[in-house]
C-alpha cells in the first residue's frame, strides 16, 4: 500500500502518459485466515503513519461489515494510545462501495454538471423500474424474439423449477443489459457483441456433410417418422411402457409439428436423438436416432443462432439507452450509474489533484474475481485490495483439537512488481463474531 501522491504523475506531467498505472496490492486468502485483522492493521499503520484518517477509502461488501470495520480500526488506534486518530477515524470514507461512489458523486457534482443529491434506487426497486422504463421496447421486439425464440424451447418469462431455475429470452435481454452497463460498454457496441457472440457458439458446432442442406435434414427426419409410427402402430400392444409413455409421444408430438406446417424445435431434434431408451424396442427408433442426430450440424440451427443472438443483442442495445433516458427524466441513478461515475471521476485528468488531496490510501475488500476490476480503475490510484477466492473448498472432517491448515496468500503488486508471499496465518483470527468472513 501507497499513498495516492506516490502514484500519480507529478504536476505537468500527462496523466495518460505515465507508465504508472493500476498499481495494485492483492491479497488473497479464504475466509478466517485473517483479512479483515490484516486490512484493519493496514489502515491503523497508514494512519500512524501520517495519511489524515478523512483522506483512508476503504470498501467492503455490507453496511454491516463496513460498519464492523471502522469500529475495529477505532478500537485499535484507541488500544494503541491514540484516541485521538481513533476518534478522528469517524471522518474516514469507509462503507459499502456503492455509499463510497455515492460520496464522491456528490463531491464532484458541480464538475459534473449533476445535481447535489440523486435519488438512488433501491437494490429491491431497480428490477421494477427497469421493466417500466423498458415497457415499450419490449412490446416491439417481442413477436419477433418469441418466434425464433420458440424454436430453442425459450419462453419469454423464466421461471422456476425444483432444483433449477429457467431463463427466459426477457431475462437474456435484461442480463445483456446488466452486463453491457456493468462493463462499460456503450449501446451501440453491443451489435459487434452479438456478432462475436453467435460466432462464438456456432464456431463449436460440426460442419454439415457433403451435400447436406437444411432442407435435406429436415426431410430425412420426416421420413423416419412417418416410418416409425407405422411401426409403432403395428406392435403397439407389445411394446414395453416406457416406450409407450416417452418414446411414443416424442414421435407424435414431432408429426404433429410437421402436420402443422411448421418446424420441429432444435429441444425435440435433441429429444428424438435419445429415444430407444428401452432396450426391447429400440430398433423401432433406429432411423429417427439416426436422423435426429444429425441436427448439431444442421445449417438452420446456425442461422437460428445467428438471428436469436442478434434480437437479443438489438433488443438490449435499445432497453439501454430507453432506461437510461428514463432515469435521466426522473434525476434517477442506480448502483451501477454510481460505479460508472465514480470511474468517470477518477479518470479524469481534470481531477486529479484535487484528488491527491481527498484520498490517501484506498483498501477493498471483494472477491476474487472482482479483483482485477478493482484494481484497474484509475492510472491515478495504488491501492490494497483484500480478495476472497470465490470457489469453496471441501471442508475437511478433523477433531476439535485440529488446528486449521495454514493458508499463505499471495500477494501481488502491479505491473514490473515481484509476487511476495504474506504470512497471513500467523496473524490471530478474526473473532467468531465477525460478521464479514476473514
Amino acid at each position: 500500500m501507497v499513498r495516492l501522491c506516490d502514484a500519480l504523475p507529478r504536476a505537468g506531467a500527462g496523466m495518460m502518459e505515465t507508465k504508472v498505472q493500476n498499481k495494485v496490492d492483492t491479497v488473497i486468502a479464504s475466509a478466517g485466515t485473517g483479512k479483515t485483522y490484516r486490512l484493519v492493521e493496514a489502515i491503523a499503520n497508514q494512519v500512524l503513519a501520517g495519511t489524515l484518517p478523512h483522506r483512508i477509502l476503504a470498501t467492503t461488501f455490507t453496511k454491516k461489515a463496513a460498519a464492523e470495520l471502522a469500529g475495529r480500526i477505532r478500537a485499535k488506534l484507541i488500544e494503541l494510545g491514540r484516541p485521538d486518530l481513533g476518534a478522528a477515524m469517524l471522518s474516514a470514507r469507509i462503507g459499502t462501495v456503492n455509499s463510497v461512489c455515492g460520496a464522491l458523486i456528490n463531491e464532484f457534482a458541480f464538475e459534473m454538471g449533476r445535481p447535489p443529491v440523486s435519488e438512488v434506487l433501491a437494490e429491491d426497486r431497480q428490477a421494477a423500474v427497469f421493466d417500466r422504463a423498458v415497457g415499450a421496447v419490449i412490446e416491439q421486439c417481442g413477436p419477433a424474439i418469441s418466434d425464433i425464440a420458440e424454436r430453442f424451447g425459450i419462453q419469454a418469462r423464466g421461471y422456476v423449477l425444483p432444483g433449477r431455475s429457467v431463463r427466459g429470452w426477457q431475462d437474456e435481454v435484461r442480463r445483456a443489459v446488466d452486463m453491457a452497463r456493468s462493463n462499460g460498454i456503450a449501446p451501440e457496441k453491443l451489435a459487434h457483441c452479438a456478432a462475436r457472440s453467435a460466432a462464438s457458439l456456432t464456431g463449436l458446432l460440426p460442419a454439415a456433410g457433403t451435400g447436406e442442406t437444411a432442407q435435406s435434414l429436415d426431410d430425412a427426419l420426416a421420413t423416419a417418422l412417418r416410418a416409425c409410427i407405422v411401426q409403432v402402430n403395428n406392435s403397439r400392444a407389445l411394446l414395453k411402457a416406457g416406450t409407450l409413455n416417452k418414446d411414443v409421444p416424442a414421435v407424435e408430438k414431432a408429426l404433429r409439428t410437421l402436420a402443422a406446417g411448421e418446424r420441429v424445435a432444435w429441444p425435440d431434434w435433441a429429444k428424438l436423438a435419445k429415444l430407444g431408451a428401452t432396450k426391447a424396442d429400440a430398433a423401432l427408433f433406429t432411423d429417427v436416432i439416426a436422423a435426429a442426430a444429425a441436427h448439431p450440424r444442421h445449417p438452420g440451427l446456425r442461422a437460428d443462432i445467428d438471428v436469436y443472438t442478434g434480437l437479443i443483442f438489438d433488443c438490449a442495445m435499445r432497453c439501454m439507452t430507453a432506461y437510461a433516458d428514463y432515469k435521466k427524466a426522473r434525476g434517477l441513478l442506480d448502483f451501477v450509474d454510481q460505479e460508472m461515475l465514480a470511474l468517470e471521476i477518477i479518470q479524469s485528468p481534470d481531477n486529479a489533484e484535487r484528488l491527491r488531496e481527498i484520498i490517501g490510501a484506498v483498501l477493498r475488500r471483494c472477491r476474487k474475481s472482482l479483483a482485477a476490476i478493482c484494481g484497474s480503475e484509475t492510472p491515478s490510484s495504488r491501492s490494497t485490495v483484500f480478495a476472497m477466492p470465490t470457489q469453496r473448498l471441501p471442508a475437511l472432517p478433523r477433531r476439535r483439537s485440529q488446528q486449521r491448515p495454514a493458508a499463505r496468500p499471495t500477494i501481488c503488486g502491479g505491473p514490473g512488481a515481484r509476487a511476495r508471499s504474506s504470512p497471513i496465518s500467523s496473524m490471530p483470527r478474526s473473532p467468531p463474531t465477525c460478521c464479514a468472513p476473514g
